[in-house]
This record gives C-alpha cells, sequence and structure tokens, in this order.
C-alpha cells in the first residue's frame, strides 16, 4: 500500500498535543541517575588504567582489557535485559538490584588490587550495566511521545555526557590522593544514584505502543523495520571500532605516553573534548528529529572517517579536536540509534538490546585492535605530505569503506521503509 510522504509540522513537534502528558519528575531522575553513574564511572577508569599500566608495567593489551571486558560482558547482558524487560516486563526488579551490587564492585577495587582481579570486576560492573542501561534507555524513549524521542534521548545522553565530562575533571582534581580515595569516591556517587533509579524506574511505560508518524505499515514491519534495525546495529559496530580507540582505558595510557604529558593533564584534555562535544551534541539530535536523520548519519559518518586522521598526529591540540571529534560522534549516534531503535519496530526492548550490543562489541574489537597493534609497532610513524604520523592508529582509517558501505544499506533501508 502506498504511503504520502510525510509532510513536516513544525508546530507538531515543538507543542505537546491536549491528550499527551510527559512524566517530567521521573525523567528528571533518570537524567540524574545517567549524571551520577557518567561521574563514577569516568572517575575510576584512569585509575585503574594507571594503576595497572604504571603500577605493575602490563601490556597495552592487558590495559585494553579493562574496557574490553566490561563491554563485552555488557554486550551480552543487554540482550537477555531486552528479552526479560520484553517478556516478562522485570525492569525495577533487574535495574535497582545490578546498581546497587555495580556500587559495591567500585569499592573491592580498593583490596582486590591487582591487573587480573580488575579485569575480572571490570566484567563484572559490564554484565551489570548490561542489566542496567539498555532498560533505563527504553524507559526514558517510551515516556515521551515518539516525535519527541530524539531530543529526549539527546538530552538524557547529554547529561551522561556531563557526568563524563565532571568525572574526568574530577580526576584531575584528585588523583595525587591516591588509588583508594578516587575509587572510595567513586564508588560513594555510584551509591547515590540508587534511590533515584528506584523512583525513575517505577510506573508504567506512556507511550511504548504509540508508533512514529514516518514508521511502515504494520504488515511491513518484520521486513523493512527490522532491516533498519540491522543496519543500524552494524553501523554502531563500524562505527565504535573507530572511536573506541578515543575512549576506554587505552586512550589515556596512550595519550600519556605518545604526547608526553602528566596523568592529570590527559584527564583534563580529555575532559575538555567532552565538554566541547557536549556543546554540539544535542544540535545534531533537534536536527534529526525537525528535519532528517538521513543527513545526520551522513554527517557524523564523514567525521568518524577522519577521526584517525586527527588522533594519528601525535599534537595535543589535533588529538584533542580528535577525541573531541569521536565525543561528538559517540553522543550524537548513541541518540539517534536509540530512537532508530524505539521508532522502526514494535520489539523495542529488543531493538536497543541489539544495537548496545552491536556498539559494545565494536568497542571491544577496536580496543583489543589498537593495543595488540601498539604493543606490537607501539609510536612508529610514517611520512605522508612531509608530516609524521603514528601508524596504529592511522591504521584504523582502513574502517572507512565498511563504514560507508553499511552507511548506504542503512539509507536505501530508511528509504524503503518510507515509500512502502
Amino acid at each position: 500500500m502506498e504511503r504520502m510522504s510525510m509532510v513536516k509540522q513544525p508546530l507538531r513537534k515543538l507543542v505537546l498535543m491536549p491528550d499527551e502528558h510527559i512524566p517530567l519528575t521521573r525523567l528528571a531522575l533518570l537524567f540524574t541517575v545517567a549524571f551520577l553513574c557518567g561521574v563514577s564511572m569516568r572517575l575510576s577508569i584512569p585509575f585503574l588504567a594507571f594503576s595497572s599500566r604504571e603500577e605493575f608495567q602490563t601490556s597495552m593489551l592487558i590495559v585494553s582489557l579493562l574496557t574490553v571486558g566490561f563491554f563485552s560482558l555488557r554486550a551480552v547482558m543487554s540482550m537477555i535485559a531486552g528479552y526479560l524487560a520484553e517478556q516478562k516486563g522485570m525492569l525495577v526488579v533487574l535495574v535497582v538490584p545490578a546498581t546497587i551490587l555495580n556500587a559495591a564492585a567500585l569499592a573491592l577495587y580498593i583490596p582486590l588490587h591487582s591487573p587480573a582481579l580488575f579485569i575480572a570486576l571490570r566484567a563484572i560492573q559490564g554484565a551489570l550495566s548490561g542489566l542496567t542501561w539498555p532498560l533505563v534507555q527504553l524507559v526514558v524513549a517510551c515516556l515521551v511521545p515518539s516525535y519527541l524521542r530524539g531530543r529526549t534521548l539527546s538530552l538524557y545522553f547529554a547529561m551522561g555526557s556531563l557526568g563524563l565530562f565532571l568525572g574526568d575533571f574530577l580526576y584531575y582534581l584528585v588523583h595525587d590522593m591516591g588509588f583508594e580515595v578516587g575509587l572510595a569516591l567513586s564508588s560513594l556517587i555510584y551509591l547515590a544514584s540508587v534511590p533515584l533509579m528506584y523512583w525513575g524506574m517505577r510506573g508504567g511505560l506512556p507511550y511504548a505502543q504509540e508508533k512514529s508518524e514516518d514508521s511502515v505499515d504494520e504488515e511491513n514491519v518484520v521486513d523493512h523495520d527490522l532491516k533498519i534495525v540491522h543496519c543500524v546495529a552494524i553501523l554502531g559496530l563500524v562505527n565504535n571500532m573507530i572511536i573506541g580507540i578515543c575512549t576506554g582505558s587505552v586512550i589515556y595510557v596512550f595519550m600519556r605516553e605518545a604526547l608526553g604529558i602528566g596523568r592529570g593533564d590527559v584527564a583534563l584534555v580529555l575532559a575538555l573534548a567532552q565538554l566541547l562535544a557536549l556543546i554540539m551534541s544535542y544540535i545534531t539530535a533537534w536536527i534529526a528529529d525537525l528535519f532528517t536523520e538521513k543527513m545526520v548519519f551522513i554527517v557524523l559518518a564523514i567525521i568518524g572517517m577522519n577521526i584517525p586522521i586527527l588522533l594519528s598526529a601525535g599534537e595535543v591540540t589535533l588529538v584533542l579536536l580528535a577525541l573531541a571529534a569521536a565525543s561528538l560522534v559517540q553522543k550524537s549516534l548513541i541518540p539517534l540509534t536509540r530512537r532508530a531503535a524505539t521508532t522502526y519496530t514494535r520489539r523495542r526492548a529488543m531493538a536497543v538490546a541489539e544495537v548496545n550490543a552491536a556498539m559494545n562489541i565494536g568497542v571491544c574489537a577496536g580496543q583489543l585492535l589498537f593495543a595488540t597493534l601498539y604493543d606490537y609497532v607501539g609510536l612508529a610513524t610514517v611520512s605522508l605530505t612531509n608530516a609524521k604520523l603514528l601508524l596504529v592508529p592511522l591504521s584504523f582509517e582502513l574502517l572507512s569503506l565498511p563504514y560507508a558501505i553499511t552507511l548506504v544499506a542503512l539509507l536505501r533501508a530508511m528509504r524503503k521503509s518510507i515509500t512502502q
């Protein structure tokens, strides 16, 4: 059956209809949770990374396992969480205990002070986070009408990003106080989010069954909608292989060794990058809501493909731009992918879980590849047009080809879903 092209309705995009109500209190609580947990998790990462690399003299591969263990278990558990939420409706039952245990795991780093135990605890935290954050994102998306999901999810992730900024800045302030103080502070901050999480997750999902204005006909849901979700998941995987080298534990060690700057300065540069990206990230989701997601996907892809070149320059200013670009792509792509996952299919919980899992796997693959190459090649450079570029980050430019192919497939699937 032919569908008419969607006509833009700016007033509809900005004003609630008379029969619509948004539970702002619950949204505010969940936004605060994202902020607090962002601060806590970001504060702990440099303590673990620098302790593993410099105190225990581990390889970069071991350092990368701090992130890989976390994201791989989070990928697996996010799929399980999506299934349980979809089939059993188990939201508060899963999320609140997982949040409490995550805070406890942060405290356990203090007595269990060794790289192997660090990796094990990070994996446990990843599993607990996999049970938590896909469900929180699902609730946030389903608390608002579909035409507000992009901006709402963007604001939710912006609060988390603000937490990441403050976490890095907090490390800059307290890193001289020692490992024990830093991890104790991280655990307490995470624990403070528990009551907010409980009250934010309680209650119904008023817009869980709402179809988007640009969603496809019911008989085409299984065909085109799931094809879009799969393309989004693959795009997220490839994207995160590239920008994953700018996140996690390895980037702290890489910057310290490649740029020759102190621990606190590394965190400060990362904090500034987070702040720069945060300023721009909400705009991209706003454009996606008011105009078209396709253009935003294209712009983010172009930015993402150039990140390895900037990072390979080995200069503080260009590395800062690379980190800001990576953070911008991540902050903008995450709400866009979650919006697609909750708009183009009826199986919203599983769709969010699939996208989450794919992006987590992408980070893991990127971290492992980067760390392995770094252990073998180190800070070796290649000369291109009289400029010396670091070989390891530059090699990730090869991922631009599968990135572009996946983007084209996604855009075609989105166009087909509108015309059916």
